[in-house]
């Protein structure tokens, strides 16, 4: 049947059915929306038949502060914030966990019961990083032959050095020599990708900044024996 909408003035059909329930009010529901907040405006919340009192005032558990909240959900919120949430609920699992030392660079670190009592992994490093230099610097493999030949030439200058020396949880250094000079023996095809030449320049700028001297020798310098020269020039 043929309906006026109450709120545009738009005809429009409604099946019979539809109107006997009470609809056919509206064309639409953008209408019946606009109708409904004009007539809340205008008329004060008190006839509404969902009015509970209007808002409470409460205070944050967290902060203290005074906020208002709707009747319904003042047994739900206690914070007048989301921050306010988060910071209550950082110092209620602080408690509960433990403090650790990370097995690589020595620095404190917070983990959750449920982290530290797990069987498979134990939380023992403080970050990716120093998991990753742990796990390297215990490998057991071989040197490889470009590291060879720098140890040799260093053998045969009767050069004081380490090998395999985790700095700071900065990285694992391939010589460190008279415990200032890193030496790196990078092969060309690792440490020419986009990723690694991102680590490795991250890596030089820390040592820099905590006082070594940063040497990178390329593969094939190392093959050819141009890297002799390099070492002698920076180190003597």
């Amino acid at each position: 049947m043929d309906r006026v909408c109450q709120w545009c003035r738009i005809t429009f059909r409604a099946y019979p059915s539809y109107v006997e329930r009470g609809g056919g009010l509206y064309c639409s529901r953008d209408c019946k929306d606009k109708a409904q907040s004009a007539r809340m405006k205008a008329e004060p919340p008190e006839k509404s038949p969902h009015w509970m009192g209007g808002k409470v005032k409460c205070l944050c558990v967290n902060c203290g502060k005074e906020f208002e909240l709707k009747p319904c959900l003042v047994k739900t919120r206690n914070f007048c914030s989301k921050s306010c949430s988060a910071s209550f609920s950082v110092k209620l699992r602080l408690p509960k966990g433990s403090v650790l030392t990370c097995r690589v660079c020595g620095k404190e670190f917070y983990r959750t019961p449920s982290a530290i009592n797990r069987k498979d992994k134990k939380p023992l490093y403080c970050s990716q990083r120093c998991r990753a230099i742990d796990s390297i610097k215990n490998q057991k493999r071989q040197n490889t032959d470009i590291e060879n030949i720098v140890e040799k030439w260093l053998i045969e200058k009767h050069f004081v050095y380490e090998k395999q020396v985790d700095i700071e949880g900065i990285a694992l250094i391939d010589f460190l020599v008279n415990s200032e000079f890193c030496i790196f023996a990078d092969g060309d095809y690792w440490h020419s990708k986009p990723s690694r030449v991102k680590i490795d320049k991250r890596q030089t700028k820390q040592l820099v900044a905590n006082g070594y001297t940063v040497i990178r020798l390329a593969g094939s310098d190392i093959l050819s024996g141009k890297f002799k020269e390099q070492l002698c020039h920076i180190i003597s």
